[in-house]
Order: structure tokens, then C-alpha cells, then sequence
């Protein structure tokens, strides 16, 4: 069974219901769940029970401070390892933002995937869409972004939240790219500082996520 967390998010809900709509045996976790998903509060280790699951898409848990999300993680994680889950696939951040405020949470928590023993694959997201869409204001008869001419490359929850098939993991320390995708790769693209509202919607790229997958090399986990 494949298990979501933070199913009542916005990428969690989406890459629930892709799952769902291909038949696959999925479920969701949330501190609040609804029907058809069950309770995970990641401050709460005692809900963590991971048991039956077989794959376990860790959505990042952000909206906090660094030590608090890792800590998350962490339990998470743990209880991965506890109950048998046997592969763990967690939204990261592309390797080009290393210079966002976020992005520490996010390779801590890749070092955590490491040194858990257990085989994983890290998705290499790009910033969503929708976060530059959220800055979008409108000025007199046009829409206006807060980045003039600069360059951005960005990808909807939707492409994010649709289930890809990475290359299976192989016993190396180097990662396994895989450029399997269900979705088109789009390269980055340069957005006009203005257009017409009847044309934003064509504006937008329609991106694949990168894949970084590895079988972990536990004996060297072992020593740290």
C-alpha cells in the first residue's frame, strides 16, 4: 500500500487523487483526516503507525522552523524503519535552490534519508506555480509580475502530483537519474512582464520533476 502524507495539503490531496484515479492501492495521513485517510501527526509519534505500508510518499512538512521540520521528518522516518516500510519517496527541492531560505530543511532531511538504511527516491521539485501566480497584480488593463524580465522556471502542483515510475534503485552511491515522466519536460521559460489575462494561462510551463534515486549503502550508514 502506498501511504501520502499531509493528504490535506495541496500537493498531498493532488498526488493522492492522481493515485487514486489510476487504481493504485493508496491511502492519505493527516493531523486532521477525513474519509478514506488516516490520523499522522508528525509532533505526534505515538500516531505515526506506518504499518501495512509499503511505499511512503513523505511530503515535506514546512510551514515551520528548520529544527521543528527535520524533527518531523525524523519521526517519520523512524517509524518507517519500524514498521517495514520498504521504500520512502520524499518531495524535495531542486538542486539549484540551494540558496533558498528553505532549502536546509530539505537536504537535512536527505541526509536523514541516507543514514535510515532504507531505499528511497528524492523528488527534485521546482517552486511551484502557483506561488508566482500569488504575486501576480493586475495594473490597469494587464497583469503585472513582481519579477519583470527576470527568468523563472516553475511547475504546477498538478505535473508535480502525478505519479511517475523512477528507475528501479540499484545498490550504488551514485544516484540514478531517471528521465521517465508521465509529463512533458518544458525548458526554462522567460515570462513576459505583462500579457494579456485572455493568454495567462498559455504562459504557464508544464515541467516533469527530476528524479535522484539510490539503494543506500548501509554499511557505510553503519559508521555514522
Amino acid at each position: 500500500m502506498i501511504l501520502v502524507t499531509g493528504a490535506n495539503g495541496n500537493l498531498g490531496a493532488a498526488a493522492l487523487a492522481a493515485l487514486r484515479a489510476r487504481s493504485a492501492d493508496a491511502t492519505g495521513g493527516s493531523r486532521t483526516p477525513g474519509e478514506g485517510t488516516r490520523r499522522l501527526d508528525f509532533d505526534d509519534r505515538a500516531s505515526l503507525d506506518l504499518t501495512g505500508v509499503s511505499t511512503l510518499v513523505l511530503v515535506s512538512a514546512g510551514y515551520a522552523e528548520d529544527d521543528r521540520v527535520v524533527a518531523r521528518h525524523a519521526a517519520v522516518l523512524d517509524a518507517a524503519v519500524r514498521d517495514g516500510v520498504r521504500h520512502v519517496v520524499y518531495t524535495s527541492l531542486t538542486s539549484a535552490g540551494d540558496h533558498l531560505g528553505f532549502a536546509l530543511a530539505h537536504r537535512a532531511t536527505e541526509r536523514l534519508l541516507r543514514v535510515r538504511g532504507l531505499p528511497y527516491t528524492v523528488l527534485r521539485n521546482g517552486l511551484y506555480a502557483e506561488l508566482f501566480g500569488a504575486l501576480l497584480m493586475w495594473a490597469d488593463d494587464e497583469v503585472e509580475s513582481a519579477f519583470g524580465d527576470g527568468a523563472l522556471a516553475a511547475v504546477t502542483r498538478a505535473d508535480l502530483a502525478e505519479p511517475r515510475r523512477p528507475s528501479p534503485p540499484t545498490p550504488s552511491r551514485t544516484p540514478v537519474a531517471s528521465t521517465t515522466s508521465s509529463a512533458p519536460r518544458s525548458p526554462p521559460r522567460t515570462w513576459p512582464r505583462s500579457w494579456e489575462p485572455s493568454t495567462a494561462r498559455s504562459a504557464w510551463p508544464s515541467t516533469g520533476a527530476d528524479f535522484s534515486t539510490r539503494r543506500p549503502d548501509c554499511s557505510r550508514s553503519s559508521r555514522r
